[in-house]
């Protein structure tokens, strides 16, 4: 697999969470490669996604396994993966960080500074990711949140916190085989949702 996040350097797709301008990149659907290690970055990025979602936002094991499927396509789990035409980065490829062609997602928190790799950390990432579901992207948490199919919320991610309702032929199945991988790696189905911190929002929900 690390042959193959060399060859497509960048992000594994093409687009972003504000975007479907480019199609997506699914290289793989076994999953496999560097995020299975124990020792990497990425299954450490991993860990970090799944132990947030379900202890600091109160996602079940399935929604959190999704999340993490998702970021198995967008980056590879890397924190730092640009794709430079459209501008994105991170884990969940966030627009603003080479440019605002498809919008500023990656500032919106303010501890990402755009263009400074030094800000791409976990600690900031899982940030930004919680202040969004906290916030503009809350309805995220009702429909992935509480979910207890991976494969739906698998998608329901890919549409409502990627961007992505419309341009479903982009899913692809890396999304899938990455999110079952994370599902019996951090024993998902002994998590289920917490509705008292799913509960807790700030902003307007997605139209």
């Amino acid at each position: 697999m690390g042959v193959i996040f060399t060859l497509f350097s960048g992000s594994l797709n093409g687009h972003d969470c504000d975007s479907s301008d480019n199609p997506s990149i699914e290289v793989s659907s076994r999953p496999s490669g560097s995020y299975t290690d124990k020792n990497s970055e990425e299954y450490k990025n991993a860990k970090g996604i799944f132990d947030t979602l379900t202890k600091e936002v109160g996602f079940s094991g399935a929604g959190a396994a999704g999340a993490i499927g998702n970021s198995i396509g967008e980056s590879g789990l890397k924190l730092h993966n640009p794709n430079t035409g459209g501008g994105v980065n991170g884990l969940f490829q966030w627009s603003g960080w080479g440019n605002t062609v498809n919008g500023s997602r990656i500032t919106s928190e303010g501890s990402i500074k755009a263009g400074d790799v030094s800000t791409l950390t976990l600690e900031n990432e899982l940030k930004l990711m919680k202040f969004e579901l906290n916030g503009a992207y809350k309805k995220v948490k009702t429909l992935v949140g509480k979910e207890t199919d991976v494969k739906k919320a698998t998608m329901n991610w890919f549409l409502y916190y990627e961007g992505m309702l419309g341009n479903e032929d982009q899913y692809g199945s890396l999304r899938e085989g990455g999110a079952e991988w994370a599902y019996q790696e951090f024993g998902g189905a002994s998590v289920t949702a917490d509705d008292s911190i799913l509960g807790n929002t700030t902003k307007a929900s997605l139209d």
